[in-house]
Formats: structure tokens, sequence, C-alpha cells
């Protein structure tokens, strides 16, 4: 008889704090930023790539408007591949904005209602994580409160195995924590996805500090989207990047094989992401990623069988992250909802 367990084949994994307990590949493709309102073929050809490649973690969204097209390339996968079942592949997907939330469950739409919709587009009975993608969206109306409870709805219903939010802050995260305590039937996040890079380090008592130390209090994985940013999103040439590009040249010499350091050409950057990938790793974070190139996402995926990063290379990574303090995403961050 078959595993009911998942293969994800070499890829590490965290665990998630659901119920039952589940795990996660450490590394997962985005289907955001250069895939963003293409539900077309150029999409379903990268999500099957990526699979070809060695990914078992797709992380989608309803915002991204190409479901469809993941699904598309997922199914097309699976079939060619005898060996990969559905079970084998960790989906995930995102609520988004809706605009006249229904609280009664029978009318408009919610997020059990939303889901339902995500999984005809997917071609799928269930998605491994399910998060609310924007605080803000609710913050005020009908509140994250509500929503949440909608949400363990879908676990409930057996339409997501896990849930989780994105772009949470702490104020957010504690709103469902005090859900919990007058009911422990309350399920916790599971993840919380966020902005996360080297530029976004910060010493003892820093907001995003204090929100990873709340992550760990209460069993949330942290999850990163935009961490290769610092190398691809700086116009120009500027001092953030070249100085973070010297620090991660001279770790690749140590731990990427093959790295030419007289180079400065695709290859060479795709070691680069390797290296901070696997800084991203070696912190416990849960990597979101991206490309259209099959080559480089085999060495992505391959990043893990990399030598550890040693804490001096780790801490001069932080260092040159520390030195420019920036973010990406400022409207996904707001100061106040």
């Amino acid at each position: 008889m078959a595993s009911s367990k998942p293969n994800y084949g070499s890829i590490p994994t965290l665990k998630l704090n659901s119920d039952p307990p589940t795990s996660v590949p450490w590394i997962g493709f985005g289907t955001g930023t250069a895939f963003y309102n293409k539900d077309n073929e150029k999409t379903i050809a990268s999500v099957h790539n990526a699979l070809k490649a060695g990914f078992r973690h797709l992380d989608g969204a309803q915002m991204y408007n190409n479901e469809a097209a993941l699904g598309e390339g997922l199914a097309r996968f699976l079939k060619e591949n005898g060996s990969v079942e559905r079970k084998d592949v960790f989906v995930t997907t995102k609520l988004t904005n809706i605009q006249n939330y229904d609280t009664t469950g029978k009318t408009t739409e919610n997020a059990v209602t939303a889901l339902d919709k995500s999984l005809a587009r997917l071609q799928l009975d269930y998605v491994d994580l399910y998060l609310i993608h924007m605080p803000k969206a609710y913050a005020n109306t009908p509140g994250v409160d509500v929503v949440w409870k909608d949400m363990i709805k879908t676990v409930e219903q057996g339409k997501a195995k896990a849930i989780g939010v994105s772009n949470f802050q702490q104020r957010h995260l504690q709103t469902i924590v005090d859900l919990q305590k007058s009911n422990d039937k309350v399920l916790l996040p599971v993840v919380n996805q966020i902005e996360y890079h080297v530029h976004l380090l910060e010493g003892p008592g820093g907001p995003m500090t204090q929100l990873l130390e709340f992550h760990e209090k209460h069993g949330i994985v942290t999850s990163s989207y935009g961490g290769l940013n610092p190398l691809y999103k700086e116009p120009g040439q500027v001092p953030a990047r070249d100085h973070l590009k010297a620090v991660l040249r001279n770790i690749a010499k140590d731990v990427v094989p093959g790295f030419d350091p007289s180079k400065d050409d695709r290859e060479t950057e795709t070691h680069l992401s390797q290296v901070l990938t696997l800084w991203s790793k070696q912190k416990g974070i849960l990597v979101v990623t991206t490309t259209g190139d099959y080559e480089r996402a085999t060495k992505y995926v391959d990043t893990a069988n990399l030598p550890a990063l040693s804490a001096e290379q780790i801490k001069k990574i932080d260092d040159a992250g520390k030195a420019y303090p920036k973010r990406y995403f400022e409207s996904n961050w707001p100061s106040k909802d």
C-alpha cells in the first residue's frame, strides 16, 4: 500500500504547527511578480518547468489572477510523471480582498466560497496551505477575527490542510491569539509570509525582530518573499547592492562549486542568489522565490545541498544588509490599517 505521507524528494522541510502536524518544503516557487495577471501558457510552462527542476512547493494567490495556469502546469506535470502524486506537491494559495464580505455564509463571497473558486481554477480538491493575503483588507470590515473563523472552516471541511496569513504585523497576529484565548479550538496561523531579506535586519527591540520573536513564541513559521530583491531590484550601480554582492562573491568562492570570481554573468548572479537563499534557509525561513529559467530553478532547488555557511559568513551577510535598511513593498506594510 502506498504511503499517505508526501514525498518531497531530497528537499528539506520545515515543520508546521498544524492539526494534524505537517511539513512544508523549505523553498517554494512563487507565481506572483513576473507571472502576475498572466494566466497563460507562459505561466503554465514555468510552473511545469519548476516542478521538473525539483520544486515541490507552489505558492499562488487569488490576487495573482493566474491560479488556472498554476493548476494546469501542475496537472500536466503529474500526468507526465507517474512517480509524483498530488500529495507530493505542496500547494499554497491566498485569500484576496473581498469588497463585500459575507458574514452569513449564504449570499456573497467569504473565505470559504473564495477557496471553492480557487480549487476549481487549480483543478484540486484541497490546498495544503491557505493564507489571508492582506490584513488591511479586513482590519476594519468585517474584522480579521471574523475572517479567521471562516479560514478555520476551510480546514474543518477538508478544503485546506493548514491555514496561515501573509503581510501580518504583530498587532494583526495578536487579534488571532486573543481569539484563541477565549476559545482553545481556534487554530493559530502556521505561517506568516512577509517581505524579509538582509536589508530588513535590525537590532534587538526593533519591530521586525519583535515580530520574528512573536512567531517563534507561537509556533508560526516565517515565510519570506522578496528575499533576492537586494540583488535584482536595485536600479543602477548602488552602494547597497555593490556592497552585498562583494560579500556574497567572497563567500561563494568557498560554498558554490564552479563559481568563477573573475566572471560577472548570469551564472554568477545565480550563484550569488544561492548564497543569499542559503542564508535565509539557515535562519529557519521558508523561502518563496521565482524564475522563468529552468537551469536557474534547478540551482535554487539544489541550494540546500551546498555547504552550510559559517557563523562568520552569516555575520558578514547580516552586516552588509544592516548597513542599508530598505523595504521594497511599502504598501504591504502600512503603519496603520
